[in-house]
């Protein structure tokens, strides 16, 4: 509407001084460098129009140029990242067929016009490493480092899970070292300190992290028991190792109440003196234990045992028997007790 009115009063002001300048035209004198040049007020106007006129064309030409090179160059751009798309696609379908190779081939070949390439290098360095190329995977690791990649976080746990797979223990404990103190309850974190410790045989570390554990829900319970065994299994055996069985009784005594109550932290000091030929420490032990408690791990150990006091053992099995919820254990640990008796009576 504004273009309409501009252009209407332009053709007013030309229809009313287009008489008087074609009689009183003027004279218009431009000097520049030596050179004159005489023209009319007119000539001069329509001049520059016309050099406005040929501005606003060869605008409107580049214009329209620009635009279709930028519509071109988005629609190659679009392009290129719908098939990087399909590629990292393609690559996920194979990794879950177990088609390893192509899976990786898939990541690299879609990570260049990816919309974060640094995530299909750390999934090809995982899955390089899967196949055994651990060159591969290292330099898949150097290029996810290269990029612009934010999560810091996400590239260090990849690092550390392909130190464990490689069995480097000792550089994934300094790593993950590290990230416990920046990222203490983090749930990958965590697991793969479990890992770690287990691995590398830091037994006493593992055994302080299993409250953690358990308080943040990274394992089920049936697995956090798996580590606690493994872990006082593998340390009790070293300090027996190390400092025969008197280092071993003066660990268990220096240990918390708590834990010296706790049922299969028990049987796992008992068995420990009984794969160590120590019939007489692992009886001294057992019996006090089954005075304090009768539990399911020692029911386990009671039939490598000859000389107990089966009488005795009958009587508090009877009242304990209820409060077990094992009871294939239970009946089994009767009838051993009760052909104990019988053999002993004749």
């Amino acid at each position: 509407m504004i273009k309409l009115l501009i252009i209407f009063i332009i053709g007013l002001v030309a229809l009313g001084l287009g008489p008087f300048l074609i009689e009183q035209q003027g004279v218009v004198f431009i000097q520049m460098s030596g050179y004159e040049i005489e023209t009319t007020v007119t000539v001069l106007i329509v001049m520059l129009l016309a050099l406005l006129l040929i501005y606003w064309f060869i605008m409107a030409i580049l214009k329209r140029v620009f635009l279709k090179t930028k519509s071109v160059s988005g629609w190659f751009s679009t392009r290129k990242k719908r098939a990087s798309e399909n590629q990292t696609q393609l690559a996920l379908m194979k990794f879950l067929e177990g088609d390893l190779k192509l899976a990786e081939k898939a990541l690299i070949k879609g990570a260049k016009h990816a919309q974060f390439p640094a995530l299909n290098y750390l999934l090809a360095a995982e899955i390089a490493q899967k196949q055994g190329n651990f060159d591969g995977s290292q330099h898949y690791l150097v290029l996810a480092s290269a990029g612009q990649f934010d999560n810091e976080l996400a590239l260090d746990l990849t690092q550390i899970r392909l130190l464990i797979e490689k069995g480097d223990f000792n550089t994934a404990t300094v790593r993950i070292e590290r990230l416990r103190i920046s990222k203490p309850i983090h749930p990958e974190v965590l697991k793969l300190s479990a890992q770690i410790y287990l691995g590398s045989k830091a037994y006493s570390a593992l055994i302080q992290l299993l409250p953690t554990l358990s308080k943040q829900g990274v394992y089920s319970y049936t697995q956090i028991e798996e580590f606690k065994k493994e872990s006082y299994h593998g340390l009790m055996l070293r300090i027996i190792k190390e400092e025969s069985v008197d280092g071993l009784v003066k660990w268990w005594e220096s240990l918390p109440r708590i834990d010296k109550k706790d049922a299969l932290i028990q049987s796992i000091l008992v068995e420990t003196f009984l794969n160590e030929g120590d019939i007489g420490k692992a009886t001294e032990y057992y019996q006090i234990f089954i005075k304090q408690h009768i539990s399911s791990e020692l029911l386990r150990l009671l039939e490598r045992f000859d000389s107990l006091d089966w009488q005795s053992m009958n009587k508090r099995l009877k009242k304990w028997e209820n409060k077990l919820s094992d009871i294939d254990t239970v009946n089994q640990a009767k009838l051993f007790i009760s052909y104990k008796i019988e053999n002993k009576s004749i």
